[in-house]
């Protein structure tokens, strides 16, 4: 199973935590880092508009910061 598909699975257990918290949330697991005002103001407004969390952690499990992290540890962030 993939890094997104696992995460995804685990959205249950989230639903209940307000979107700003979540967006908090993946980007100290997923990046390793606070998130940027910017990026925060977007992702907030995509989940306000109606975009959901699955599609969101897809997103983040494809940009290159993630992608970084995992090569430097050696493992592979999604299947091609």
């Amino acid at each position: 199973m993939d890094i997104a598909a696992s995460i995804a699975e685990r959205n249950n257990y989230y639903e209940e935590i307000s979107d700003s918290d979540y967006i908090e949330l993946i980007y100290k697991a997923l990046l390793q880092r606070e998130p940027d005002e910017e990026g925060y103001r977007g992702w907030l407004a995509f989940l306000e508009q109606g975009g959901n969390r699955d599609t969101m952690i897809k997103r983040f499990v494809k940009a290159e910061d993630f992608r970084e992290i995992c090569n430097k540890y050696g493992v592979f962030p999604y299947r091609q």
